[in-house]
């Protein structure tokens, strides 16, 4: 797994080994390929987050015909079931000695979900891919801006965030994992993620390739 990378001033902390959260979460209404009711039925959830459990992304399909499926990326609060459009989001942190921190034991866990196991039997290799298509920061800091995103199992993207290749770096999810995100300064990431899945033979899937993206404030 990537190691930690190092922030101006500081050090991450070490990233903790994480196991990645299955089904019995998923029954209880997770960031996962769900047959749920579509985002228009769904209370609104909007404006700035600083607390919670969430996910990021969720990658929502339903079966709306024989081997054709409808897939919509959702974020989802785990302590209310809600599920909101993530452009009307933005995660909120309060760095630490010079570092952001969303996960565990933090006042923010953040999430990715894909692990609706029709879906799942209907797409080449039995996972969807999150590509990080790019990254940037807007703060107030001068130098770089580093972010690690790591689980210990399926997600390890360490990366700067001003000087990131389009498309570098990616994880297969056949699950629902929450990592820890690190930030090494205070400034408004932007995360753009783009998720896809390449269809089983015989299989249709409408909506994706399609790109979320996330916002951190780290103040």
């Amino acid at each position: 797994m990537t190691a930690a990378v190092q922030a101006p001033g500081s050090a991450f902390r070490s990233t903790k080994k994480k196991t990645v959260v299955g089904s019995a979460i998923a029954g209880i209404g997770v960031l996962a390929l769900t047959l749920g009711a579509p985002l228009a039925a769904q209370a609104a959830l909007s404006g700035v987050i600083s607390a919670g459990d969430l996910d990021v992304i969720e990658v929502e399909a339903a079966e709306t015909s024989a081997n054709v499926w409808d897939v919509e990326l959702v974020g989802h609060d785990h302590e209310t079931g809600e599920e909101f459009d993530p452009a009307d989001v933005t995660y909120q942190v309060t760095a630490v000695d010079g570092v952001g921190y969303i996960g565990e034991g933090e006042a923010l866990s953040a999430g990715f979900s894909a692990d609706n196991a029709d879906f799942l039997a209907a797409v080449d290799g039995g996972a969807v891919t999150f590509t990080l298509e790019s990254a940037t920061r807007s703060g107030t800091l001068s130098g770089t801006g580093q972010v690690l995103i790591d689980d210990g199992v399926a997600i390890g993207l360490a990366f700067d965030a001003d000087t990131y290749a389009p498309g570098s770096q990616s994880f297969a999810l056949a699950d629902h994992t929450h990592p820890d995100w690190q930030f090494s300064g205070t400034g408004t990431y932007e995360l753009v993620f783009e998720v896809d899945a390449a269809p089983a033979s015989g299989v249709t899937i409408n909506g994706l390739p399609d790109t979320v993206t996330v916002i951190v404030d780290v103040i």
